[in-house]
């Protein structure tokens, strides 16, 4: 079986072969694991929060949610049930996520499926069917699943926190959305949103598994063919974020037995060279029983659990730390307390034991996470949202090749005590 002509090889990293189908853009990533005893389709699609339009946010969640009613076959004939049925009545595993930077959809099943797999998807790309019957419940769904996240003390923080951080990029905003915009999303919003972004040409497809690649290429081409690609240019957005004028914070009360503190940062965009520096030192400072930030506040009983966040995003986003405050203590000495070990990575480099032990604890989790089709697709995915899948094989170099003295020097640059945010959800 021979590779169609229609795809052009890109490139090849280990295992993982780039290819695009000159017949629409769409850019097919192929991973071939042996042994392995099932096979994933996960396209992504290179739009998500940041995209959405002020008075719209929601909208690319909102459509993921969509993009699991009806659709049309490649003749423009509404398909009796959606497609996923029948495969998860076949056992598949199959789910669909949003986030700020990408939307992606999967599905997991034996090889022999690949091809229903991929009918489904092709479906979905550009056969959805929009009507108000089947808008209307759905965005109740949605609007519930808000109201239970709109109690989550995390949730909440969180979100005045990043609408802090960013007041002109899209970033600034929940993938969610606000409740005001989901109650007003219309079926001609989705639709014309749809019609802009869910394109061959501004998509990765993702199989992985061991199969072959002339039997991956040749379905692609079988369900894919008919999609043209997109008739206007994909927009491509390049929103610089302001400066910050200066150190920013946000207090809030609720009614809740939980007190929680914040402190974050602009972090560099996945492409910077500086985004693993600022992953180790986010580790070192509050991620484990040896970190230090434990070692003051969970050891001292100032705070019964920290939570660092760091996530590779196309442009700048958030380097946040988050403490849950034990009762009695106040917000503002933890905060003193993060601020000084902050303080204390920016004026001495850590030692050469400490990086040499978490840099050796990252490559761990690494390669244990990447056991299996599905692992290695779901990291992908956030790799080819961030800018570059090729990431995914050079991480584990860059950790390693990444000093003491690039830590330090990220936090000197990056951890500007004029920029940070705290924020604190004060339980009452």
């Amino acid at each position: 079986m021979k590779i169609p002509k229609q795809f052009r090889h890109e490139s090849t990293i280990e295992n993982a072969e780039e290819y695009l189908y000159t017949k629409n853009g769409l850019r097919v990533l192929y991973v071939h694991i042996p042994g392995c005893d099932a096979v994933i389709s996960n396209i992504v699609y290179l739009v998500g929060a940041r995209h959405e339009a002020r008075g719209k946010t929601g909208i690319a969640h909102m459509l993921e949610h969509m993009l699991f009613k009806n659709t049309k076959d490649k003749h423009g004939k509404k398909v009796p049930v959606p497609r996923y049925i029948p495969l998860q009545n076949k056992g598949a595993s199959l789910n669909a996520s949003t986030w700020i930077d990408r939307t992606n959809y999967y599905f997991v099943m034996p090889p022999q499926y690949l091809g229903e797999m991929l009918q489904a998807e092709a479906e979905r790309m550009r056969g959805l069917i929009l009507t108000p019957k089947e808008f209307a419940p759905e965005q109740q769904n949605v609007l519930s699943e808000y109201e239970m996240y709109s109690e989550n003390p995390e949730f909440i923080l969180n979100a005045a926190v990043t609408a802090q951080a960013f007041v002109s990029h899209g970033y600034g905003h929940e993938t969610i959305g606000y409740k005001s915009d989901i109650e007003n999303l219309t079926c001609e919003d989705l639709q014309s949103f749809y019609d802009t972004y869910y394109w061959p040409n501004n998509a990765y497809l993702v199989i992985a598994g061991d199969i072959s690649r002339e039997t991956a290429l040749n379905c692609v081409d079988e369900h894919f063919s008919h999609i043209p690609k997109s008739p206007k240019p994909i927009p491509q957005l390049a929103i610089v974020e302001p400066s910050a004028l200066g150190a920013r914070s946000i207090y809030i009360e609720r009614k809740n037995p939980v007190t929680l503190t914040m402190r974050s940062y602009v972090a560099p965009r996945a492409q910077d060279p500086a985004w693993i520096h600022a992953y180790i030192a986010l580790t070192y400072l509050a991620s484990g029983k040896l970190s230090p930030l434990y070692k003051k506040l969970v050891e001292t009983n100032k705070a019964s659990s920290i939570t660092p966040s760091l996530m590779p995003s196309y442009d700048p986003f958030l380097f946040s730390i988050t403490c849950t405050v034990s009762q009695g203590v106040m917000p503002e000495d933890v905060q003193k307390i993060m601020e000084a070990e902050i303080e204390s990575l920016k004026a001495h480099p850590i030692s050469l034991k400490d990086c040499a032990r978490i840099k050796n604890k990252l490559i761990a989790d690494m390669l244990y996470g990447r056991d299996g089709a599905q692992a290695v697709a779901r990291e992908l995915t956030e790799y080819i949202a961030g800018g570059s899948w090729k990431h995914y094989f050079s991480v584990i170099e860059d950790i390693e090749n990444t000093s003491s003295a690039d830590i330090q020097s990220f936090a000197k640059k990056w951890l500007d005590t004029t920029s940070c945010i705290t924020g604190t959800f004060k339980g009452i």
